[in-house]
């Protein structure tokens, strides 16, 4: 067996992927936060609902312990530590076997960020982790994991300083990210284009 870990990342945005098993309910993110996802449904009493979208709060299943969330599907709830969540979503080696230990490279159980969990791989599993790994580097470090390049492409464009009704800010509550995505959409733009003001 051999420990696979990625490297700490200084800058890293926060990306969400579906959760193995999970996918039309629940996303894990790269920082270690677990979100419902919104969707029309019926309670148990069989009335129409509304769930809207939501982060989930963690416990941890003891004091210093690792921090557990509670999936719900088809009335079940079901207990899940994030830790191993993050893992199986971002590395599909770990989805292979759901038995691989992971762990916490700090040592702090409540850390779940990407870049803090290691876990073990086989011989032949590794030979392919690098190439992966790079991949998802890459988009762990681009601009933004919501946004489209269409998306992006429009905020170059319509991004207008001074404005109310196209800021940073209007444009980040829009597409629901932080200003700071904006802004960094707009710096790696490959044109000349004029910073917005924050309203």
């Amino acid at each position: 067996m051999i420990k696979f870990s990625m490297s700490p990342m200084k800058n890293m945005r926060e990306v969400w992927r579906d959760i193995p098993h999970y996918e039309d309910l629940y996303m894990v993110s790269s920082l270690g936060e677990v979100m419902r996802k919104h969707r029309v449904g019926t309670d148990r009493y069989g009335n129409r609902r509304v769930f809207p979208s939501m982060i989930l709060r963690s416990n941890p299943i003891r004091r210093g312990g690792p921090l557990y969330v509670t999936l719900h599907r088809d009335g079940q709830g079901e207990r899940h530590y994030v830790h191993r969540l993050v893992a199986f979503s971002f590395w599909e080696e770990a989805i292979r076997d759901p038995d691989y230990p992971v762990g916490h490279l700090d040592r702090d159980k409540e850390n779940n960020r990407l870049d803090n969990l290691s876990f073990y791989l086989t011989r032949e599993d590794f030979i392919q982790s690098p190439i992966m790994e790079k991949k998802l580097i890459q988009e762990l470090s681009a601009p933004s994991s919501l946004l489209s390049p269409d998306d992006e492409e429009f905020i170059r464009h319509i991004c207008r300083p001074g404005s109310k009704e196209f800021g940073m800010a209007v444009l980040a509550r829009e597409y629901g990210v932080e200003t700071k995505t904006i802004k960094q959409i707009l710096e790696e733009a490959e044109f000349d284009v004029q910073p917005c003001i924050i309203r």
